[in-house]
């Protein structure tokens, strides 16, 4: 029965869920640098593990949000407000290929062995937003 809730246990569950929803799922540390990076986050904006992890979020983040990008990251990794955390927020990012796309993003973040981590769950949500204007043209 130990087994069953044994911590390796759950990360395996937690790595065959990463690996299997079709929402990219991203870790970084609180410098901002990719600590993992799901196949729907390969398929979603075009990098593979190899090529982002190690790295800043800064290539899938449109240039005009470097700045905030960071300054979030500074305020809540030194125990100031968290804007974003745990809300939804539709927002832009950037594929590989240099598109811009509409993405929804939900944060988290936690601290495990005095470090801090964020976590992100991202849904490209462009082909939605697509078909909701195209709803709002034709019905005008």
């Amino acid at each position: 029965m130990g087994k069953r809730n044994s911590p390796t246990n759950s990360a395996e569950h937690l790595q065959a869920i990463a690996n299997s929803t079709s929402d990219a799922l991203i870790v970084i540390d609180r410098l901002g640098i990719v600590l993992s990076w799901n196949p729907a986050a390969v398929k979603m904006f075009g990098y593979s593990s190899r090529e982002i992890i190690g790295q800043t979020l800064h290539p899938i983040i449109p240039e005009r949000f470097h700045e905030p990008h960071d300054q979030g990251l500074e305020r809540v990794g030194s125990g100031g407000e968290q804007h974003v955390i745990g809300q939804a927020a539709e927002l832009a990012g950037i594929r590989k290929s240099g598109d811009e796309f509409l993405i929804e993003l939900t944060l988290s973040t936690w601290v495990s062995e005095q470090a801090r981590y964020f976590g992100a769950i991202i849904r490209d949500i462009s082909d939605w937003q697509k078909m909701a204007d195209e709803l709002r043209t034709s019905e005008k």
